[in-house]
């Protein structure tokens, strides 16, 4: 028996991103981290510098509240730095370490790897289009009113 909305974009679309969260995730599991851990550390290595908390979440679009606890664990882990300001107590700054770039170095070739895989047996034309309909797709549901 099939699924009802197997048929649906929707539906294929959630399959799609969670077969490649999860073939992603089994190549961090050997290091210990997360996706959502992953992705800081590209932000950091990709921007070097120290970054407060409020610049990493506006980059990956997350609540800053679920960000300090994944930098809480990746402190733990030696992978980032966290320190006040000495200008402004109130302000924390977050660096990555040199732990924290060799397992970067080690992981973003997985997701070049991933996005080459990706667009396999694609021409230019094909990706260029793909990506316009996924950002419409996107703004179609960054329209919908809230839910409640």
């Amino acid at each position: 028996m099939q699924y009802p909305f197997a048929g649906m974009l929707i539906h294929k679309l959630i399959r799609l991103g969670d077969e490649i969260e999860a073939q992603f995730a089994l190549r961090l599991t050997p290091f210990g981290i997360t996706l959502p851990m992953y992705r800081v550390l590209v932000i950091l290595v990709r921007n070097p510098g120290p970054h407060t908390l409020n610049t990493i979440s506006r980059s990956l679009e997350v609540d800053p509240s679920t960000l300090s606890r994944q930098i809480t664990t990746m402190t733990r882990l030696d992978l980032v730095t966290r320190e006040r300001t000495s200008e402004n107590g109130r302000i924390v700054q977050i660096d990555i370490t040199s732990r924290g770039r060799e397992v970067a170095a080690q992981l973003i070739p997985f997701a070049e790897q991933f996005d080459a895989m990706s667009k396999r047996n694609l021409s230019d034309k094909q990706i260029q289009d793909l990506d316009k309909i996924l950002q419409t797709v996107a703004q179609n549901f960054s329209d919908m009113p809230p839910a409640g």
